[in-house]
């Protein structure tokens, strides 16, 4: 038997803003981008953003501190309590366990593509107790590394 959810989507549908949200189940229409794709923004757009004042900058060219590792995370990770943890592995890239179901969000444990990171991977997926659930956020190369995902396939099957 298989748990299921159900959403009354009628009342998104009234509102014009909230309606693109909601499929329509007579048509299948629906999750549509309002703002159109593959918008390609123009070179000045880009040039504007590249040069603008950053407020962190002064900050960043100082050399901010890296982020602290545990000494040995895979012990520090047996020894939090698997009601609740919450375990940072990096950038988005983040391990929560609650009552014993345990979801991975966003795995990158190499580099996040042309970026290095600021601290080393605190744990590989070898490491990693069981993961019940991964859960991807979005498509860019800091959050979904298909090494990592592979990895992680090897390691718990599908």
């Amino acid at each position: 038997m298989t748990d299921s959810f159900a959403m009354d989507l009628a009342p998104l549908r009234g509102d014009p803003e909230l309606a693109i949200f909601a499929e329509d189940p007579s048509t299948g229409a629906g999750f549509a981008n309002p703002w159109g794709v593959n918008v390609v923004p123009a070179l000045s757009r880009l040039l504007k953003w590249q040069t603008q004042r950053n407020p962190w900058g002064p900050r960043k060219r100082q050399g901010a501190r890296k982020p602290a590792v545990a000494k040995d995370p895979v012990s520090a990770l047996k020894a939090a309590d698997e009601s609740g943890r919450l375990t940072w592995l990096g950038h988005a890239s983040t391990l929560v366990t609650v009552d014993g179901l345990s979801v991975l969000i966003d795995p990158v444990f190499g580099w996040a593509g042309p970026v290095p990171r600021k601290a080393p991977t605190p744990l590989l997926p070898g490491e990693l107790p069981r993961v019940d659930v991964v859960a991807l956020t979005h498509g860019h190369y800091d959050h979904l590394d298909r090494a990592s995902l592979r990895a992680l396939g090897k390691r718990f099957g599908d």
